[in-house]
């Protein structure tokens, strides 16, 4: 597990679930369940994405919301701080 992974791994953020996932990625939810986002390790930075949903008949893809050096930082950008 990278450093990187690791970090996002042990974060508490009140009012949201980071919950480990595979290769390093988490996803990001709130206690109901609404899932806000995933994050993953890139290059020693945390990449904030959300998957959205396709158009009719299009597959659903995750849209990068942006790369930062701090973890934190990626769960604002999720939160739309």
């Amino acid at each position: 597990m990278s450093e990187v992974a690791r970090s996002v791994a042990d974060m508490e953020i009140p009012g949201l679930r980071i919950v480990p996932l595979h290769s390093g990625i988490s996803r990001v939810t709130r206690p109901d369940g609404l899932v806000l986002g995933y994050l993953e390790p890139v290059d020693g930075r945390t990449r904030a994405k959300r998957l959205v949903r396709g158009a009719a008949g299009r597959a659903p893809r995750f849209v990068v919301i942006g790369d930062t050096a701090d973890p934190r930082d990626a769960v604002e950008l999720l939160l739309g701080v």
